[in-house]
């Protein structure tokens, strides 16, 4: 049965990495207390814009695993930090990559210690992010997983653009799409191509009153229905400022928006 388990896990991953998001939740279903099950959906909530759904998703789970259990935990401590900082909880993420930092430390693996540096990037300013992605792609090159060297170029490639550096952010950008287009990784690759259209694009006007209202629940971690709730407006309103948003920051992802609305002072 573990076995069995194991592998149902390994394919919902799979056709979550591929973008196939029915077939992953059916497949991560059946593996429901798996703890790369657990993470999978997490990892899907916080794609969908649910960060506080992908960070109680994970809390739940590291919750469950041992304060011993170092190497399980540090499996997912990396998409607990990410989720922890979209949903607004910085203290606890913080706690949580200083966690990660130790343990690779322990170990010195390059997938630990590249993971321990995108945690950290993930509480950084653009600069201190850029400089910590740029050694997480080089140990995860190093340890030969594409796939994480070229997700994590995708993170490198939005400190970039939010500290200003258009064009090595594209460069990152053709590298990882050439590998995502080679490993049929449809939802990165997708995100890879918003990302490099907002790097090409030039920046748009000014931001209204409201938009810099939804900005600002962007930042607080709120979700598009979370802000609609408090704004007692439409989703689909909602997500057509945050999609104006975007195109005007220059920026492909909320999180990149909100980091360089902190960064220029727009809050």
């Amino acid at each position: 049965r573990a076995a069995r388990l194991e592998a149902v896990v390994q394919l919902g991953e799979l056709r979550r990495r591929q973008g196939r998001f029915d077939e992953a939740a059916a497949l991560f279903a059946q593996a429901e207390f798996h703890p790369s099950a657990i993470a999978g959906r997490a990892r899907m909530q916080l794609s969908a814009g649910d960060p506080m759904g992908a960070w109680a998703t994970i809390r739940g789970l590291l919750e469950r695993l041992p304060p011993d259990g170092r190497l399980a935990r540090a499996d997912v401590l990396l998409l607990a930090v990410l989720a922890a900082c979209a949903a607004g909880d910085q203290d606890v993420a913080r706690h949580l990559a200083a966690e990660l930092r130790e343990t690779a430390a322990l170990t010195g693996t390059n997938p630990l210690m590249a993971a321990a540096c995108a945690a950290d990037a993930a509480l950084a300013p653009p600069d201190g992010a850029v400089v910590l992605l740029t050694e997480a792609v080089r140990r995860f090159s190093a340890a030969d997983l594409r796939f994480d060297e070229a997700h994590t170029r995708l993170a490198l490639a939005e400190a970039l653009l939010a500290a200003g550096d258009r064009p090595t952010a594209l460069r990152h950008l053709v590298l990882a799409t050439e590998v995502l287009d080679e490993l049929s990784a449809g939802d990165d690759l997708a995100h890879a191509r918003r990302l490099s259209d907002a790097a090409a694009a030039p920046s748009g006007g000014a931001l209204s009153e409201r938009e810099r209202e939804v900005l600002r629940l962007v930042s607080d971690g709120l979700s598009n229905h979370e802000i609609a709730v408090s704004l007692v407006l439409s989703q689909h309103t909602v997500h057509r400022h945050v999609a104006n948003i975007l195109t005007k920051l220059g920026q492909a992802s909320r999180a990149g928006a909100a980091s360089y609305a902190i960064r220029a002072g727009l809050l």
